[in-house]
């Protein structure tokens, strides 16, 4: 069975999901005992969650852009991308921080546990875009199949140009959505 370019973003996400809290306890307990085998680890797996996080996100434009979306779904969507951005830019800042240090601080574990609460509400999110309105899902009319060609190994061409242009879309759509005030517009509604 044929890969499709948005399938991409769902395999990826639990990397940065499991590299994360990871990260904080690694941190965390390391600072405790002073264990430099823990500290090493949180360190590496801040960078870690910085890196999966930005290819996850990449590939979350390219989904975004070949789903079907009503006003509701827009909501939630646009909710859990300006979501993981902000993760992103703090999981960014925290990896600048970590790297030099040898030890993390108590702002950079509060600021990941401000991280790992935002990441876990847009990892609710994008289940229920899914499995409570099929955004994405071809039966349930979620996806746009002309947007989303298959990938196959004599079929390489077409689904990264599309990607492509979906990762440009996606990332051009973020300022216009911030510019109407839309920062979270599924807060507040009903999920």
């Amino acid at each position: 069975m044929p890969l499709r370019i948005q399938e991409i973003h769902p395999a990826l996400v639990h990397y940065p999901l499991a590299l994360l809290p990871t990260a904080l306890v690694a941190d965390a307990l390391g600072a405790a005992t002073g264990s430099e085998t823990l500290l090493g680890m949180g360190k590496i797996c801040i960078a870690a969650t910085l890196v999966t996080g930005t290819v996850a996100g990449a590939f979350g434009f390219v989904a975004q852009e070949a789903a079907n979306t009503n006003e509701h779904t827009h909501a939630l969507l646009a909710t859990h991308r300006n979501g993981n951005l902000a993760v992103l830019g703090i999981t960014a800042l925290m990896t600048a921080d970590r790297i030099g240090r040898r030890r993390p601080t108590p702002g950079y574990l509060a600021w990941g546990a401000v991280a790992l609460g935002i990441a876990g509400y847009t990892a609710y999110l994008g289940g229920r875009m899914v499995y409570e309105h099929g955004l994405g899902v071809k039966p349930a009319g979620g996806v746009r199949t002309e947007d989303a060609p298959e990938l196959r190994v004599d079929n390489v061409a077409e689904p990264a140009a599309v990607a492509t242009d979906h990762l440009r879309t996606g990332l051009h759509d973020v300022p216009r959505d911030l510019g109407r005030g839309e920062f979270a517009p599924a807060l507040g509604r009903e999920a």
